[in-house]
């Protein structure tokens, strides 16, 4: 009889301690802070991208192909005379669309529009005003609008990407001290958005290709390579633009020393 109640009374006590420990190893589980940062990072630009269509229409053919050609012709001879390299002219895309009389598809076929775009790379900033013009004067229709960019993208971001782990930790400590807290060592460290912006452009036409963003967000790190803050060339700048998201462990601060 005795054995049998030393049994039972080990059945009551044990679910206890199990749950008493279960509490005790929930209380003990590490505490976490997650944050984001975000760096922005001013680049002025080293070359522009143009991109130009050239639309001909004929009820032949062979005829709307002979024009666009002989447009594309005069617009790479323009610009090679100004300076532009070979390689940095490149044909993007090309189409011929068939098109019908307004009395619809059993009319027949009215004609044919050959479209043409190209993508001019220019190394010298200072020549985009006069590659467009003589464009124009080619005979190019479609002026599509241009592209500011860096040759030098993956440094400025791996920079941008150094300033996101800065405003991290920045943002983190802040956090951490408003409820009398530190941080420790990261426990994991994402990277978010990446992108970059600072781009123009005239139209968004049959060519267009939409070019950049230039969305702006709040609390960021903001950086800029020129010795002056709001220096620009005539174009304007650039941005880079990093995020990232990093959880670090989240520490008790220990009392306040005596004395």
């Amino acid at each position: 009889m005795r054995r049998l109640f030393w049994i039972l009374a080990m059945a009551c006590v044990a679910p206890a301690l199990l749950a008493q420990s279960g509490l005790l190893a929930s209380d003990s589980s590490p505490r976490s802070i997650s944050v984001t940062g975000e760096a922005l990072q001013y680049v002025v630009p080293d070359q522009a991208v143009v991109r130009l269509g050239i639309e001909a229409f004929d009820a032949s053919l062979e005829e709307a192909v002979r024009a666009s050609d002989a447009r594309a012709a005069r617009l790479v001879r323009a610009v090679r005379q100004l300076g532009v390299e070979e390689r940095g002219i490149q044909a993007d895309h090309a189409e011929v669309e068939i098109v019908y009389p307004k009395d619809g598809v059993a009319a027949g076929i009215a004609g044919y529009r050959v479209r043409k775009a190209y993508a001019i790379t220019l190394k010298d900033l200072a020549r985009l005003d006069a590659v467009v013009a003589a464009a124009l004067k080619a005979g190019v229709n479609h002026l599509e609008g241009y592209e500011l960019q860096t040759t030098e993208l993956r440094r400025h971001r791996d920079e941008a990407r150094r300033g996101a782990i800065s405003a991290a930790r920045e943002k983190a400590e802040a956090l951490a001290r408003e409820v009398n807290c530190s941080i420790g060592p990261p426990r994991t460290i994402g990277e978010g958005y990446y992108g970059w912006f600072g781009t123009r452009g005239y139209s968004h036409g049959w060519g267009s290709m939409g070019f950049g963003q230039n969305a702006m967000t709040q609390n960021v790190t903001t950086a800029s390579e020129s010795a002056e803050p709001n220096a620009t060339t005539p174009l304007g700048q650039i941005g880079v633009r990093a995020q990232v998201s990093v959880t670090f462990d989240l520490l008790p601060k220990g009392p306040a020393p005596k004395g």
